[in-house]
């Protein structure tokens, strides 16, 4: 029944050659380090567990221990990563990444944890011309960028929603003056020396 529910690995396409299929080895001595069986759900658990976030982590290791897991233990400077206890360190968008990745004849795997901000990412393909860690690096640089985003977004909303009036007033620039007024709940802003109020003021709310 279990080898029932296994994907399949295939090998990497060849020019006029249909992908052929792996058959299920047993992996013997390779087993700690390619014999386990595992799914997404399963890999999100680890990765809850691996989280520094107490409300979010069930794990049986504290804090304490998982820190020194994702410490740099060994340094190695002419690749991009470092290796830490049990997992593989890297950066991404200058933000740490820990996780792991795997390979076995037609599989390539990837998960990968940003402890500080919770998110995890997991990648599982059944073939062996799969590039699974580059995949869960593209995205954990989109999510980065949505970070990135919404942070000046929360950034833009905390200087909008302060007091107005504060901000109102004629400013002095070299070429010519402008005058800033609240109105609607923004500033707009203008030429004081203009006949056209509505055509001079500014569409971009401060």
């Amino acid at each position: 029944p279990v080898r029932a529910n296994l994907a399949v690995g295939y090998s990497r396409r060849l020019p006029d050659q249909e992908r052929y299929s792996f058959p299920l080895t047993k992996t013997n001595a390779y087993a700690p380090a390619g014999g386990f069986i595992s799914n997404v759900e399963d890999l999100a658990l680890l990765l809850a567990a691996l989280s520094l976030n107490q409300k979010h982590s069930s794990s049986f290791l504290n804090c304490a221990l998982k820190k020194e897991m994702m410490r740099e233990q060994w340094i190695i400077p002419e690749e991009t990563r470092n290796y830490g206890l049990g997992l593989i360190l890297t950066s991404i968008k200058g933000r740490k990444v820990v996780g792991h990745t795997g390979g076995f004849p037609g599989f390539i795997t990837f998960i990968g944890l940003d402890p500080e901000n919770d998110w995890g990412v997991i990648v599982l393909s059944n073939t062996s011309e799969n590039h699974a860690p580059e995949i869960g690096k593209g995205i954990f640089e989109i999510i980065f960028r949505l970070l990135e985003q919404e942070k000046r977004s929360e950034a833009a909303k905390e200087i909008y929603s302060g007091p107005k009036k504060s901000y109102e007033g004629v400013y002095r620039c070299p070429s010519n003056d402008i005058a800033v007024v609240s109105i609607d709940e923004k500033l707009v802003a203008f030429d004081p020396k203009t006949n056209e109020l509505v055509k001079a003021m500014s569409d971009t709310p401060y």
